[in-house]
């Protein structure tokens, strides 16, 4: 395949080829004379719904969810050249941030340090379900995503949680993870309460 002469920014250019010559295609650059990049495959940049599940082992806990103000801590990667951020990204839903070139919003707007790409995340606040004492240490959705050329790959539970005390319902609402778990005392209930063992897994949803 003969190489492309490309005269301004490279990276940037990308988004002209991505729709001169559709997805999959695989193009060379050069840059200044020199080869800049060789056989960069083309993703178009869709949207994709990530959801979150967690599995826990609950103790005197009859439930717990995460709170439409919660921040999420993820690690993600780039769609485009398969780069992972080193550091933890965080997104809430009530965070709101312009897009390159469109008038819409995000609550994540984050360029991709390798390809230079700006990808964008939602928090799909009205997917927030509860983890139920019955699906003890069974994965369950409890948020979904909504990405565009970025899809998280871990995830660090930390505050933003609430919980509800099996025997006298107390709702605990500043749950705080530490090394993946929560332990409180119900005052009420007379007994210890917590969540353990927390897992999460990611799968893409419709």
């Amino acid at each position: 395949m003969p190489k492309t002469v490309v005269s301004t920014s490279a990276i940037d250019t990308l988004v002209v080829f991505e729709r001169l010559l559709g997805i999959g295609s695989k193009i060379d650059l050069l840059w200044e004379g020199k080869v800049f990049c060789e056989n960069i495959r083309i993703i178009e940049q869709k949207m994709v719904k990530i959801a979150l599940q967690l599995r826990a082992n609950l103790e005197n806990v009859a439930s717990f969810k995460p709170s439409p103000d919660c921040v999420w801590y993820l690690r993600l990667k780039c769609l485009n050249c398969g780069e992972q951020t080193s550091a933890w990204q965080t997104v809430e839903a009530s965070n709101r941030s312009p897009m390159k070139g469109s008038r819409g919003e995000a609550n994540l707007v984050l360029k991709c340090k390798l390809c230079n790409r700006e990808n964008s995340m939602d928090v799909l606040n009205d997917k927030i379900q509860a983890y139920n004492a019955d699906n003890s240490f069974e994965f369950v959705t409890v948020i979904v995503f909504e990405c565009r050329g970025v899809e998280p790959v871990a995830f660090d539970a930390r505050d933003g949680f609430t919980a509800t005390a099996a025997e006298s319902g107390t709702v605990f609402d500043d749950v705080k993870f530490e090394s993946k778990e929560w332990a409180e005392y119900d005052e009420e209930g007379k007994q210890a309460v917590g969540i353990y063992d927390l897992e999460h897994n990611f799968i893409k949803v419709k």
